[in-house]
């Protein structure tokens, strides 16, 4: 496969708490259930995506393709920090990692893992790690031999006999005390792995008292090993009255969520106005002992939608419900993103899905802000704060002084132009137009100075959310040159232009 290192790149030149007992962990959670940054008692908010480079169908098929996966997690990752986030989450593929006994495995899954890890902290992103996902590492393709020990045993199995327990204990204890090769720290005193989440989505008893000891256990286990994280227990597969009251009742710090309203593996794209779908999120209210746990959204999407309106809104929500951490699922790795293999209900990537990024990067600064007022103007429409999305015109914006960023043609006036610092858009807008199917950033570096980022076009050539596969694209980037135009206050007419190259963004 060969790889396009290249990325237009301009530069225009204008001519004018007393700390936690025994702990030095970054985040904490209060009495109340609310994530606080150590350092100055903030309340703490997190938004960003799964990523599987490391596992499973996109381990394979770039190791197929004979693309470096650590070239993909440096392109991927700067991308996070292009879009803004803060937050990744992957659950782990025990299977790939891990033997009978629980016994880690350390392999190529794990030095990429902790490859991974070792970027994304270079990008000041922040980590949450689940180590059991007991799944098999086979979708799309059909499920591989591993030797993993949930290889032997049904999920609900996982959680009652106390012989996988045992091995589920073996397993944490080696996977937090686990040297990352390329940082020289364990998982547990890695500071940007900011806590655990145990499971990924288990089955469960429907014995308060069973669940509850299996949730108990595991937590000791944790902090036997000296993690004074904060542990986070699922609860999206079976939530019952009896199993919320078990999962509530245990030791754990936070309970983990998710949310997929709009169904999943359709098949196909859905059309029509979803915004009542994702106005509100809706929280179960079997037992107040949820009030002191803090709240996090594992993974989220709103599958099978390829408009760039749905995201803020799902935010907003999110946070409304008391959420502090969101992590959509999942970041399509670059080189594989044209063909939108791996789960093709989901499709987000900034080079192959250019509006629904700048959808994202509007709600990563939405939920990660402060404020958090809603008005909807009708149906179609809705104001949060300084962000408005719109159905009729497939429209997400963020408008304050210092940023300008949406997500298709608009006629929105800016705040204030002569303050901006930051644009993000596609097409046009009061401040540039654009004849390109790509997204175009533009930061002030210093007065009279801006760089300017142009991505290649992105057009889908079918429906993205079929049956898809490797040996035919969904999605293709095109190089092409576009007429631009920019419209900032201290753009004179006597403004250079400098071009360079920067291999950042590099796609295939």
């Amino acid at each position: 496969m060969k790889f396009l290192n290249k990325i237009f790149l301009l530069v225009i030149v204008c001519s004018t708490s007393p700390l936690p007992q025994n702990s030095t962990d970054l985040v904490y959670v209060d009495s109340e259930g609310r994530m606080r940054w150590t350092s100055n008692k903030e309340e703490a908010y997190f938004f960003g995506v799964n990523y599987s480079t490391p596992f499973a169908f996109s381990y394979r098929a770039l190791k197929n393709k004979g693309i470096s996966h650590k070239e993909v997690i440096d392109m991927d990752v700067k991308q996070f920090k292009r879009l803004g986030l803060n937050a990744y989450r992957i659950h782990v593929w025990d299977r790939e990692v891990s033997d009978r006994d629980g016994n880690l495995i350390n392999n190529e899954h794990i030095e990429l893992l902790d490859y991974l890890i070792h970027k994304l902290i270079e990008n000041d992103i922040y980590i949450i790690l689940t180590p059991i996902a007991w799944w098999g590492t086979g979708w799309p393709e059909p499920d591989v031999e591993t030797t993993g020990f949930s290889t032997f045993y049904s999920k609900i199995e996982s959680t009652t006999k106390p012989e996988v327990l045992k091995a589920h204990v073996n397993y944490l204890r080696q996977f937090v005390n686990h040297v990352n090769s390329y940082t020289g720290k364990s998982y547990k005193d890695e500071d940007f792995i900011i806590a655990f989440e145990i499971f990924n989505e288990p089955n469960l008893s429907r014995s308060k008292d069973s669940v509850t000891s299996y949730i108990n256990s595991t937590v000791k286990a944790l902090r036997e090993e000296e993690i004074t994280k904060p542990i986070f227990f699922n609860i999206s597969e079976n939530n019952n009255k009896e199993q919320w009251e078990g999962v509530a009742s245990s030791n754990i710090d936070g309970i983990s969520f998710q949310w997929y309203p709009t169904g999943l593996v359709k098949y196909s794209e859905l059309n029509g106005n979803y915004f009542p779908n994702v106005l509100s999120y809706p929280l179960p209210d079997f037992t107040d002992d949820i009030k002191n746990k803090a709240k996090m959204v594992y993974e989220f999407d709103a599958a099978d939608i390829g408009k760039s309106n749905m995201y803020p809104l799902m935010a907003h929500s999110f946070k409304d419900a008391g959420m502090q951490w969101a992590t959509m699922f999942c970041y399509d790795p670059t080189p594989l993103a044209q063909y939108n293999s791996e789960y093709s209900t989901h499709y987000l990537n900034l080079l192959y899905t250019p509006q629904k990024a700048l959808s994202f990067l509007i709600s990563a600064k939405l939920f990660n802000g402060k404020g958090n007022s809603k008005k909807l103007i009708d149906n179609t429409s809705v104001k949060m704060g300084n962000v408005l999305v719109d159905y009729e015109t497939e429209l997400s914006v963020l408008n304050t002084k210092e940023k300008f960023y949406y997500s298709n043609t608009n006629d929105i006036l800016p705040v204030d132009s002569k303050q901006l610092k930051h644009i993000a858009g596609y097409g046009d807008s009061k401040l540039a137009e654009y004849y390109g199917r790509g997204t175009y950033f533009l930061d002030k570096i210093d007065e009279g100075l801006w760089r300017l980022e142009v991505f290649p076009d992105a057009v889908w050539l079918k429906d993205p959310f079929g049956k898809n596969g490797l040996d035919e694209p969904v999605a293709k980037l095109i190089w092409k040159s576009h007429r631009m135009k920019i419209l900032l206050p201290d753009l004179k007419s006597d403004f250079k232009v400098y071009s360079s190259d920067d291999k950042s963004f590099s796609a295939a």
